[in-house]
């Protein structure tokens, strides 16, 4: 499958799989934006990026584990 990601900020990092579409379930995003997130707070924070998926397919954006075990982060709207 073909994803197409395109830079929308000069900042921006396009996320890539760290070892192959194959053995990766998915890539890092990264924000563009510096931020704190104060207990109980809820904050957007851009990625500077678009992406096209072929029809048929849904992105997901899924939190890290650490984050969410140590801190306490996670992203809203994820399953589990």
């Amino acid at each position: 499958m073909k994803v197409q990601i395109k830079r929308v900020n000069d900042e921006a990092i396009i996320p890539k799989y760290q070892h192959g579409a194959v053995e990766d379930a998915g890539m890092d995003l990264h924000s563009v934006e510096a931020g704190v997130i104060k207990a109980g707070e809820y904050k957007i924070f851009k990625t500077g990026i678009a992406i096209s998926l072929p029809s048929g397919y849904m992105g997901k954006v899924a939190p890290r584990s650490g984050l969410a075990l140590k801190h306490g982060i996670t992203v809203l709207n994820a399953e589990g």
